[in-house]
């Protein structure tokens, strides 16, 4: 193309959401032969930067997210500042280097030529206000958010922001005034070659390793914000079903009310805590179904990871799940209620012959997603700018 691709992001690594994201991308417009470079202030699942052309600007700031929930919270306004002012500085130095520099922000931290917008906010604040979680008011950082990013989406700060999900279309425009050619959908992709049926031969040394016999049928939720993403309504739908079924977390939130709310409901010995994980395409090859009830996602990577696995997703209509999970095909979409959820994992998982439809049309359904083809339209994206 004859220009460089500068991603703005503030984690990187094949760990999922934004860093999964621009990790996928950078990968392919490497492939592709463009001068790819990323700035990013921390590493998600990797080591170390892979080679030059990430160029990390860490500091001894963004290190307090090491401490976990809840400390994470705390530092984020922050860190957010730090990285914000970090990359700034590194990205003027880099664009110096070439007049052709195109640039792609993840998240609102140096402006740019196309904002990659994962979530609106001020759409997420209502969903928990309307399930009735208020302790969002008590943190300054969200109306601050709110109004920023209503101005900078209006001042055109970017001269195109892609949204991941067909949902974040109508909240843009609902919550921000923006719509037309400013915006463009581009789903977020998929690395099929990683997650795909075949990890399904790691099942038995996955389930060994946390304890779960064999023969278990496994329910995989994965999140690390376990309220929001609907941990509590996992493990009543686990109480309320008549198949018997181990429902496994991954996440590094703090488990402590949930495993107390699984003992309470009789099924403490069913609900398994794996803590944060590097080896996602492993745990989505043991577990026969995925279980994501949460109450706000703009795209829910993670399902489609299950997908690409070949695990059938049981999920509400929560805005970008949509997109890809097929009602009765390749997996339910049900109320946010543990009795809708636990009938449909009932019948998904007390059903051989209709999971194993279900598992194939999973991963026929997610191979729309491969990485290279939506590695090609932001390639072309940029071409037009």
């Amino acid at each position: 193309m004859g220009i460089r691709v500068i991603q703005v992001v503030r984690g990187f690594g094949p760990a999922g959401g934004a860093s999964g994201v621009a990790y996928e991308l950078h990968r392919r417009f490497r492939d592709s032969g463009v001068d790819a470079r990323v700035i990013t202030g921390k590493l998600d699942g990797i080591g170390e930067p892979p080679d030059e052309s990430v160029d990390f600007v860490g500091s001894s700031v963004v290190a307090l997210e090491r401490f976990g929930q809840p400390w994470r919270r705390l530092a984020l306004p922050l860190t957010t500042s730090a990285f914000g002012i970090a990359a700034g500085a590194r990205l003027r130095r880099m664009k110096s280097e070439s007049d052709r520099s195109l640039v792609i922000s993840h998240g609102d931290y140096t402006g740019g030529d196309v904002l990659v917008l994962h979530s609106v906010h001020a759409a997420a604040l209502r969903e928990a206000w309307n399930s009735g979680d208020r302790r969002f008011l008590l943190n300054p950082i969200h109306p601050w958010l709110v109004t920023r990013n209503r101005l900078a989406y209006r001042l055109g700060r970017h001269r195109k922001i892609v949204v991941v999900g067909s949902r974040l279309l109508a909240e843009l425009e609902q919550w921000h005034g923006v719509s037309g050619e400013r915006v463009v959908h581009i789903p977020n992709g998929i690395d099929v070659e990683r997650f795909h049926p075949g990890r399904r031969e790691a099942r038995p040394r996955v389930l060994a390793g946390l304890g779960i016999a064999g023969d278990d049928r496994v329910i995989l939720f994965a999140g690390h914000e376990f309220e929001r993403k609907g941990l509590e309504v996992a493990i009543r739908a686990l109480a309320r079903m008549g198949t018997g079924a181990t429902l496994l977390v991954a996440g590094d939130d703090d488990p402590s009310r949930f495993q107390s709310l699984a003992v309470e409901l009789g099924v403490g010995d069913r609900v398994h805590f794996a803590g944060r994980r590097e080896d996602m395409p492993d745990l989505y090859g043991a577990a026969d179904a995925f279980l994501l009830p949460s109450r706000y996602e703009s795209f829910a990577l993670v399902c489609i990871e299950a997908l690409a696995t070949g695990v059938p997703v049981v999920a509400p209509r929560i805005g970008g799940v949509e997109d890809y999970v097929v009602d009765g095909v390749n997996g339910f979409l049900v109320e946010r209620d543990e009795v809708p959820i636990a009938a449909a994992l009932d019948r998904l998982l007390g059903d051989p012959a209709l999971h194993s439809e279900m598992s194939a049309a999973a991963r026929s359904s997610a191979l729309a997603f491969d990485w290279q083809e939506i590695a090609r339209r932001y390639l072309d994206l940029l071409e037009d700018l």
